[in-house]
């Protein structure tokens, strides 16, 4: 007779491993680098298209286009670094490497009060490669907390943002909120100040 097939142990909620981090209001921006031995090809992309220098997304490819050579040796950057488990080197490092994230700024949604526009990774080690690759306008994630998940250290740090404004742009008192991301699991929640609460990040 086989191994009895016990179901598996359901994780307490109070020990998971979280990073609560500010979510920033802006327009979803996408840098695919795929490779082999040498580099093929820098893409770039909206939440659901792929752009070109016609048909752009708030001028996201048109700025990063000119740094295509720069952007080009962040597979060699992170290939070097030491990874920490929880950053999920085999997704982080994949190829083709896909940087998600956030272009906000002057013109964008909420603005921050910015008169440039800026690109923050939601994944630090990506921000970090890319900012050693000397991209410039790239803006590594606000993290707030990192550790247990905890409702009332997450109601906490929104109320931080409540009180003090913006983390990522210091001085402006309109933030939009918090992303809680479960490395374990590979998936975000987000709390916002408008609209409904605490919902899948998408």
């Amino acid at each position: 007779m086989s191994e009895y097939p016990k179901y598996p142990s359901i994780e307490r909620f109070e020990n998971i491993y979280s990073i609560i981090s500010e979510k920033v209001d802006g327009t979803n921006g996408l840098i695919e680098i795929e490779y082999d031995d040498g580099l093929l090809a820098v893409r770039f992309g909206s939440r659901n298209r792929w752009l070109t220098l016609s048909s752009d997304n708030a001028g996201f490819m048109n700025f990063f286009a000119m740094f295509a050579k720069k952007i080009a040796i962040v597979p060699d950057i992170l290939r070097a670094k030491a990874v920490n488990e929880l950053d999920n080197r085999n997704k982080v490092c994949s190829n083709p490497i896909r940087i998600y994230g956030e272009w906000y700024g002057k013109g964008i949604q909420r603005g921050y009060g910015l008169d440039t526009k800026y690109f923050m990774p939601f994944h630090t080690i990506l921000a970090e490669a890319l900012i050693e690759a000397n991209v410039p306008n790239i803006m590594p994630p606000h993290i707030m907390y990192t550790g247990k998940f905890d409702k009332q250290i997450a109601d906490d740090m929104m109320n931080l943002l409540r009180t003090h404004g913006s983390g990522v742009t210091p001085g402006y008192f309109n933030p939009e909120g918090i992303v809680v991301y479960f490395p374990t699991y590979q998936f975000c929640l987000k709390d916002t100040f408008e609209g409904a609460k605490w919902k899948l990040q998408s």
